[in-house]
């Protein structure tokens, strides 16, 4: 039997556009089954449109649709995953469907409630399987969560109690740092307990705050890797299945870096963001400072530099060398770069309020005016441009509340948001040790937000690498505040709790957050505003 593993991007919602990936691939393979991933008739996660009436009857017809397809293709068959209904019942489902008839359908058992899945809230779950007998062969197939069971009566056990030549798992599992080794480990195990190959399939692209990496793959019996796909980009890869063996032609695993996977995996994001929404055109303002060069650096790579406006707007408490350094970079990367200088809209509103923006006090308020002038510049350049404003926070400041509502935090997206400050240094260091495109400057010079005198972020906060730490021990990790008194000081670890905890109001207004590690704020950490701080 001839099989191909399909790792291919779909568009949730988009039913035409998701059927004619299918269809191209059906045209262009000869194999005799193709696979493909978890909800890919709908892309993955469709969340509330699957409480929508008119959107089931849409996917109905889809299916309906394909079914003619697949006449097309009478020698070939196709393993798809997406919702079902069966007597009005919703199930996460994998369809195998051959010259216009659903053979077999098979449904997930474990639906997964934890971080950013809530699939219980849409499916029933499935209460038993079997493997689906095709050309001879007993295929095990299995969907996402129902392949990490590892226990006695899990569906993988099951399946091989009633005897498989092969396993199949179909995924839509999202990037995050160190995931793909987590997967490698689950399902060696799995392979070499049940003593047969087993292929895996996941999804590519950005759905939202979700990036999923594909590097779908093949394992032989002893569960060890015999080929993997590339990670972030699309893959049709035929195998033959033969007497218990999977064999191809195609080169085995890519070896990336995490720091890699962590650019590619924002440029994606990035990518698709704008292309399943339908805009072409970033607007961001550029400080001189790293977190906005960065950000500016990934929106080129993902949308071209054409399509990229950077907006620097000094005030009377900008520096000269921030100024040059965001044109530096503007002309490095060769996007377009606007000044607008703000000293005569804030004289405007200290003329208007000079109670509360007293020159000589200085205060909060002083100063976040001044953020607030600049997200009113961005987004007015984003309305007359139809394009995204991209705010520039990163994690640090996201956590600890350092940015200003309405004012750096204004945007479509926040590609940084799930990016420590440690980790946007080394993301920076990792782009330039390609070709310098960020300045040096901005990532050696002390960051500021520049909005008083001689101002610097280690006046408010304490230095990045014990912050970064503590907020990662705090909310990635889901350590006590007891195990991070023995690495950092009961005063510094006390104070990030507190300023974490009073800016969850913060983090609910933020733009979607770009997820790259296990634990995002926003879609994956739902923390009440209205709440004893205990």
């Amino acid at each position: 039997m001839k099989l191909s593993i399909v790792q291919l991007n779909p568009t949730i919602g988009h039913f035409s556009y998701n059927s004619a990936l299918i269809s191209n691939a059906l045209e262009s393979s000869s194999s005799d089954l193709l696979v493909f991933s978890e909800c890919f008739l709908t892309g993955y996660p469709p969340k509330d449109l699957l409480l929508s009436k008119p959107f089931l009857m849409s996917l109905t017809d889809a299916i309906n649709e394909l079914l003619q397809v697949s006449k097309l293709h009478p020698n070939k068959a196709i393993l798809v995953g997406t919702p079902f209904l069966k007597d009005t019942v919703l199930f996460n489902a994998v369809l195998l469907i051959e010259n216009g008839l659903v053979l077999e359908a098979r449904f997930k058992q474990i639906l997964p409630e934890y971080d950013v899945f809530e699939e219980k809230r849409f499916f029933k779950e499935a209460s038993n399987t079997s493997p689906i007998i095709y050309k001879n062969h007993r295929l095990g197939v299995l969907i996402c969560e129902d392949g990490w069971a590892i226990s006695r009566n899990s569906p993988t056990s099951d399946l091989c109690a009633q005897g498989v030549d092969i396993l199949i798992n179909i995924s839509a599992s999202p990037f995050s740092e160190g995931k793909h080794n987590e997967r490698l480990n689950c399902f060696s195990k799995q392979a070499k307990s049940a003593n047969c190959p087993l292929v895996y399939v996941n999804q590519i692209g950005s759905n939202d705050e979700l990036i999923f990496d594909g590097r779908s793959f093949c394992l032989d019996k002893e569960g060890d890797v015999i080929w993997e796909a590339p990670a972030f980009k699309d893959s049709i890869t035929e195998f033959t299945f033969n007497e218990g063996h999977l064999d191809t032609a195609s080169t085995t695993a890519i070896k990336y870096s995490n720091i890699e996977l962590t650019y590619q995996s924002l440029v994606l994001g990035l990518n698709d963001y704008f292309k399943k929404t339908g805009f072409k055109k970033a607007v961001l303002g550029l400080s001189g400072g790293i977190d906005s060069a960065l950000t500016c650096v990934l929106a080129a790579d993902a949308l071209g530099p054409e399509n990229v406006i950077g907006l620097s707007m000094p005030s009377d408490y900008s520096s000269q060398g921030s100024i040059d350094d965001a044109q530096v970079l503007a002309d490095s990367i060769g996007c377009s770069l606007v000044q607008i200088p703000i000293h005569d809209l804030f004289k405007g509103y200290k003329v208007a309020m000079p109670l509360l923006l007293d020159s000589q006090k200085r205060g909060l308020a002083y100063e976040n005016i001044q953020a607030r002038i600049r997200g009113n510049i961005v987004m007015t350049h984003a309305n007359s441009f139809n394009a995204l404003a991209l705010a520039t926070a990163n994690k640090s400041e996201l956590a600890v509340g350092y940015s200003t509502l309405y004012g750096d935090m204004c945007g479509a997206l926040m590609v940084l948001g799930d990016l420590s400050k440690s980790k946007v240094y080394e993301l920076s260091n990792f782009i330039n040790s390609k070709s310098e495109r960020i300045p040096q400057n901005s990532i050696t010079k002390a960051p500021s937000a520049e909005l008083r005198p001689n101002q610097t972020d280690q006046d408010s906060l304490p230095d990045y690498d014990a912050l970064d730490a503590i907020i990662e021990g705090l909310i990635e990790k889901g350590l006590s505040v007891t195990d991070l008194y023995k690495d950092h000081p009961k005063e510094t670890v006390d104070k990030v709790l507190k300023l974490i905890q009073i800016n969850e109001y913060k983090r609910n207004q933020a733009p979607p957050v770009l997820r790259v590690t296990n634990k995002a704020f926003g879609i994956g950490r739902r923390i009440p505003i209205v709440k004893n701080p205990g």
